[in-house]
């Protein structure tokens, strides 16, 4: 409690509070249980986050509420890994993510009694759950429920959960007699009343820190009736303390206790100028909950605030200040106080659609149903920004809110454009292509030249519902409609929905399309619009490691995927970890390695969640058979085919299973079956115009099987102009080897391509390709083949000098042609030597070449490209050069500027997380420069500063401690801003 009680020393409770992993406090109001946990996140050296329940709230409402605390707190990985969870998700989440970070974090729940039966349960089950070095602390009156009388009530918080937990109550709650002590004297008042203090209040901290102000401003009076028991002398000081104040004066205080929370601003609203201060030299009490906001205890609210509510207009007025603050819950539990719900309405509908997605999906569910659906009627631009804010977290009540502004809107209403757009969008995403048509030219003909919006959603869901069609016609339609999206989103400054439709152009029109340089530019373009530990980036990389994939360009494709699955894995996200996983076995199934293939598709069903069992897991399971088909194993071809039916029939997707029909019957069953659905796939949907090669070259195959050799060769002929129409023409042979090496009677030259080969550098030496490892022996073949690599083209004289400085010509020419024997005989036509030259073979993909060409690009780019080339970048750098030769003087200098390049990426990526205010995500960055360069002093100065915004002093002056003493050991003094941290910290 502030006032003379926020200076008590509660240090005894304190302490033990910090011993335990889980505190459950459960007292009365007026106990001081919220600046007991105030007190608790002041002195956490760690970081800590604390939650106030301010109305009824659900599982899913703690959760929301949790997730925006912990994101404004800094803890952005925490945060955006909550942003869209289920209750049960969330908490699987929360405790995976826990258990990674590297230091502790304190957690509080406080008011918790205002928590549904699911939010108590809940906060039981992270109770039992969470994990040392953390601490949870949850804080409130009872977890009996009010609402349910048959109930009989518990006596504490999680009887029987944890056994190890501390539980404090009011008895640990009340004041001790030095506490008491310390109150009188911070009031003023004498130290004579303490024992009268303790025996009339029973050490109860609201009636102490009342009777502590009362006794300073009348300190020869007694305060006290000759007999009253605790609540009636709570109300006997108060009126004592009231009586003090003119009738205005009184007036403004109680209509200050009408409200949840209060800030400057909200008490100027609600009770004139001078509110605050009013309050405050009052000597009522009051609780800190948040910087800038308190609040007073209920027990002191009902006995002050006024019989009559707040005037409407005022209510409104704080709502919107609430909002403004991203005090979602108080401006709900003000409005609903009121019983203004027209006025929730009202200010809701004021803000824009990424105010109300902040505020959390349950939360925004709860507000609207609150609000009903009578009102909401009147209000169809508040459903459609609410399905706005539900895009992709929450389908079926975006589809609810939809259908009510559907039926609450006419033609010719200002708002029916806008909902004709997004019921369009609606019908692209269940695949309803004629009523996604249909909605979206109704809006554009009814929209105005002014309203960019609608126009904008409208082209882009008839863009989607075009792109489903993936004829060449309706692709050509779709990428005008997605271009002038593209266009009015940007003058919007809208950019996650840019980035949407640049996703959807790239890949479903310009990849699918068979334009795949293209689509690798737009889909760069999409990622550089989005946050980089987000759920939507991972995703979206799913689809990048496709295109990279087709391109062949590999290295970047694995480099992506370790991204994308990083972020999953951050997140804690089963969608992410399972696209990805799904997009890896297309890398390895093309690289002809069956049991990379098998690895990666095992790990995708893994992580299957639900999406597994929704229309993407259609497509899985014939992606997944078509793969085995591709390697030759026909017994996993048939599961997942099986699989594909069984799923294709209860979605409707006839079409999808078609496509894996086909390729199980052309390469294992029946050639005449195959024939006749791959005749007719050309047009149909999910037959993409960049895949005709392929359904060419499987007809070939089943025409091989029936003995039509005409036909056949006419349909190898037409894959390669197919491949050829694609800018790929060595697509075939990168993707469909087996197939290419069965029909080479048909295309002998093929053949004659070699397979790429990828050689690894950084972090480790390796040479494979199609899964084998062709790594030459260590020794005079490894270095070989590491000196070509980093020098290009040598003549023979050089190498010769280079592996046997001590060698005359003749003997080095005779070793030379030797090792060049044994190179080839262990990694095959690896070393090409032209007369008097030596270099690698042009099908050699070097991670170091991709590494420096991403740089050089990055550092050429705009800035919007640079960051997304830079992240590539650092991703294909996975250590430092030959780290197994590291004494080889010919490789110090190529490592140290590899190095260097790397380190000057990270530090553009950490500088742009600042700059986009995700901390976690720079501290990442920050970590990896100081461990790829631990002598330069700017970054543990960077790291200790966010640390410090995020209260985790503790790890912030380790981090300052381990500059210094890099500091010290070099005999370097310290900069001035490392000097500066570690005299706040106290480092010396």
């Amino acid at each position: 409690m502030d006032g003379a009680g926020s200076l008590l020393a509660r240090g005894r409770l304190l302490d033990a509070m910090t011993s335990a992993t889980v505190t459950f406090i459960e007292a009365p109001s007026g106990y001081g249980k919220t600046s007991l946990s105030a007190q608790a996140v002041d002195g956490a050296q760690h970081g800590a986050v604390q939650v106030h329940l301010l109305h009824e709230s659900d599982a899913s409402g703690l959760v929301a509420q949790l997730g925006q605390v912990l994101a404004a707190a800094g803890f952005t990985d925490l945060g955006n890994a909550l942003d869209s969870a289920q209750p049960d998700e969330a908490l699987d989440t929360f405790v995976h993510m826990l258990r990674q970070r590297p230091d502790p974090i304190l957690v509080i729940f406080d008011d918790v009694h205002h928590g549904d039966h699911s939010a108590v349960g809940w906060l039981q089950r992270i109770a039992s759950r969470i994990v040392v070095p953390h601490r949870l602390v949850i804080a409130g009156r009872r977890t009996d429920r009010r609402n349910d009388p048959r109930r009989e009530p518990t006596s504490e918080f999680g009887e029987g959960i944890v056994e190890a937990a501390l539980r404090l109550t009011a008895t640990d709650l009340c004041f001790t007699g030095a506490e008491v002590g310390m109150a009188l004297q911070n009031a003023g008042a004498d130290s004579r009343w303490v024992d009268e203090v303790v025996a009339r209040t029973g050490g109860w901290p609201a009636a102490v820190v009342l009777a502590a102000e009362r006794l300073g401003r009348a300190p020869n009076s007694s305060p006290f009736a000759a007999a009253m028991n605790q609540q009636s002398l709570l109300d006997d000081l108060l009126v004592q303390l009231l009586q003090q104040r003119t009738p205005d004066e009184r007036r403004r205080l109680s209509r200050l206790a009408s409200v949840p929370r209060l800030s400057p601003a909200i008490a100027e609203t609600i009770a004139g100028p001078g509110a605050m201060r009013l309050l405050l030299d009052s000597g009522l009490p009051t609780s800190s909950v948040s910087p800038g906001w308190i609040e007073m205890p209920d027990v002191v609210r009902q006995l002050v605030s006024p019989a009559e509510p707040i005037e409407t207009a005022d209510a409104r007025a704080a709502a919107r200040i609430y909002l403004g603050h991203d005090q979602f819950a108080a401006a709900i539990a003000l409005m609903r106080g009121v019983n203004d719900y027209v006025g929730l309405a009202t200010v809701l509908a004021e803000l824009d659609w990424s105010e109300l997605e902040r505020f959390g999906q349950p939360q925004l569910r709860a507000a609207l149903s609150l609000i009903g659906n009578d009102r909401l009627a009147e209000w169809p631009q508040l459903l459609v920004k609410a399905s706005w804010a539900a895009e992709g977290k929450d389908p079926t009540t975006r589809r609810q809110w939809l259908a009510l502004a559907d039926s609450a809107t006419t033609a010719g209403s200002p708002w029916r454009p806008l909902v004709d757009a997004e019921l369009a969008r609606e019908g692209g995403r269940m695949g309803d292509i004629d009523r996604a048509v249909r909605h979206a030219t109704i809006a554009l003909d009814s929209a105005g030249s002014d309203d960019l919006v609608a126009r904008a959603r409208a082209l882009l869901a008839w863009g989607m519902a075009n792109s489903i069609r993936c004829t060449t016609s309706s692709l050509a339609e779709a990428e005008d409609q997605l271009c002038e999206a593209i266009l009015l989103f940007r003058i919007l400054g809208e950019e996650r929905w840019e980035a949407d439709a640049l996703n959807r152009l790239s890949y479903a029109v310009s990849f699918h399309g068979g334009r795949c340089v293209l689509a690798e530019e737009q889909m760069r373009a999409a990622m550089s619009l989005l946050p980089a530990a987000s759920r939507e980036r991972a995703v979206m990389l799913t689809y990048y490691i496709d295109i990279l994939d087709h391109l062949g360009r590999i290295e970047e494709a694995h480099a992506v995927g370790r991204e994308a699955l990083e972020i999953g894995r951050r997140l804690g996200d089963q969608l992410s970890i399972g696209f990805t996983s799904w997009s890896m076995a297309w890398i390895t199934a093309h690289a002809g390695d069956l049991d990379a293939t098998i690895t990666w598709l095992a790990e995708a069903e893994r992580h299957g969640g639900r999406w597994i069992n929704e229309p993407n897991g259609v497509e899985f399971a014939a992606a997944a058979c078509d793969m085995m088909c591709m390697l030759g194993d026909e017994h996993g071809a048939r599961r997942f085919h099986d699989q594909a039916v069984e799923r294709g029939q209860r979605h409707g997707l006839a079409d999808v299973v078609a496509i894996a029909t086909a390729r199980l019957e052309a390469t294992f069953g029946d050639p005449e079956i195959a024939e006749q659905l791959l005749a007719n796939l050309d047009d149909a949907p999910f037959a993409v115009v960049r895949s005709r090669w392929i359904r060419r070259l499987l007809r070939a195959t089943t025409a091989h099987r029936r003995g039509d050799v005409q036909m056949a060769q006419r349909l190898v002929d037409e894959c390669w102009r197919e491949a050829d129409l694609i800018g790929l023409p060595d697509l075939p042979l990168r993707h469909e080897r087996r197939l290419v090496t069965e029909l080479s009677m048909y295309r002998a030259s093929a053949l004659d391509e070699v397979a790429a080969r990828r050689l690894t550098m950084l972090g480790g030496f390796s040479l494979s390709s199609g899964g084998h490892d062709l790594t030459p022996p260590p020794g005079h073949p490894a270095a070989l083949v590491k000196l070509l690599a980093l020098r290009g083209t040598m003549s023979v004289d050089e190498t010769i000098d280079l592996l046997w400085p001590d060698a005359d010509t003749v003997t080095g020419r005779n070793r030379l042609r030797n090792l060049l024997n044994r190179v080839k005989n262990a990694s095959g036509e690896v070393v090409v030597r032209r007369g008097d030259s030596l270099a690698l073979d042009e099908s050699v993909e070097t991670d170091v070449v991709v590494f420096e060409t991403l740089a050089a690009r990055a550092v050429a780019a705009d800035p919007l490209e640079r960051v997304t080339l830079a992240r590539l970048a650092t991703r294909v750098y996975a250590g430092e050069l030959l780290p197994d030769s590291r004494f080889d003087d010919w490789a110090v200098a190529p490592r140290e500027r590899l190095r260097r390049l790397f380190l000057s990426l990270t530090d553009l990526l950490a500088a742009d997380a600042v700059r986009r205010g995700e901390i976690d995500e720079a501290l990442r960055h920050f970590d990896v420069g100081i461990a790829n360069e631990p002598l330069e002093e700017v970054r543990y100065a960077r790291a200790a500063s966010l640390l410090m915004q995020q209260g985790r002093r503790t790890t912030a002056a380790r981090m300052v401690r381990a500059g210094l003493d890099v500091l010290d050991e070099l005999g370097v003094p310290a900069g001035a801003d490392l000097t500066e941290i570690a005299a706040l910290l106290g480092v010396g």
